[in-house]
Order: structure tokens, then sequence, then C-alpha cells
């Protein structure tokens, strides 16, 4: 039995011929992994890569190389073997792939100003004066002093909600 590596990432190019050569090399390493009766070793994330990239070419109108890409994809049997499986499934370690062009956050302007506007009300209060504002709710606002200047347009601030025992900085 014998291992293969299948290393992929989306910034690959593949267009025109040279991008169906590269489809037809993944085939055939694919092909020759089969007639071995080997197993790849891919990381995930290269496996999701591969599958994004697959979209990514058919978003392009790139139907020929996304077909090709797609009969690999499909015609694989991908599974998946996890060691540890709470630390690697734990959200500081999943990846976030986005397909297709940048878009803005619905009312995203007005949340960031809004944000904005309550924390410059909070630096403009004296710190001294206001070291924690209670609410009914039991919750705790504590604005911080800034350990010396670092650049920051505004000072640490520190949001403690009584009943859940986390805090939000």
């Amino acid at each position: 039995c014998r291992m293969y590596t299948l290393p992929f990432c989306r910034d690959v190019e593949i267009k025109g011929t040279q991008g169906m050569n590269r489809i037809q090399a993944i085939a055939a390493t694919v092909d020759h992994c089969d007639r071995e009766r080997g197993f790849f070793l891919v990381a995930p994330e290269h496996r999701l890569s591969l599958e994004l990239k697959q979209k990514e070419l058919y978003r392009a109108g790139l139907f020929d190389v996304s077909q090709a890409l797609f009969g690999i994809i499909n015609g694989t049997n991908w599974q998946d073997a996890l060691d540890e499986v709470d630390e690697i499934l734990h959200h500081r370690f999943q990846l976030i792939y986005a397909v297709g062009s940048v878009q803005a956050l619905p009312g995203g302007d007005h949340r960031w100003h809004a944000i904005q506007a309550v924390l410059r009300i909070i630096s403009s209060v004296h710190i001294p004066i206001v070291e924690k504002v209670q609410n009914d709710d039991g919750g705790e606002l504590t604005p911080s002093p800034s350990q010396g200047n670092k650049g920051e347009s505004f000072p640490l601030v520190r949001i403690k909600i009584d009943d859940s025992d986390k805090t939000l900085e």
C-alpha cells in the first residue's frame, strides 16, 4: 500500500490549456493511486481548496475545466480521519473559505458608526470618575486606561455580564 499526497491551493491558475493539463495531471495521479491500491493523505484545507477552486471555475464560466475537476472530486472517496477531535474541531482551527467578490454586510456602515460612537463617549468620560458603570441587569462596564500609547483609537473596554461569568474585551 502506498501513500500519496495532493497539496492544493486556490491560488493555482487553472485556465486554458495549461489549466486542463494541471487537471489531467491530478486525474492521472488519482488513477495511479487507484491502480496501486494506495491512499491519499490530504490536509482538510487542501481538499476544501480543491472543491472551492472547482466552484470558482464554474462561476467564472470555465465549465469544461470545472467539470473535469468536479469528476475528480466526486470520483474520489474522501474520508476524514481526525485525531484529538475536540481540539481539531475547536472554532480556532476552523478556516473560512470565501467564494466570489467582497460584499458589504447589511447595515455594516451603521453598525460600525454606532459602535464607534459608543466608544467615543466612553473614551471622552474621565476614567477615574467612571471606573465601573453597572446596569439594572447586573452587567458591568469598566473602561481601562491604555498601557501607553500603542496607537489605539479607543481605550480598552471590558464588558462583563454577571450571569455568564464570561468577559468580552
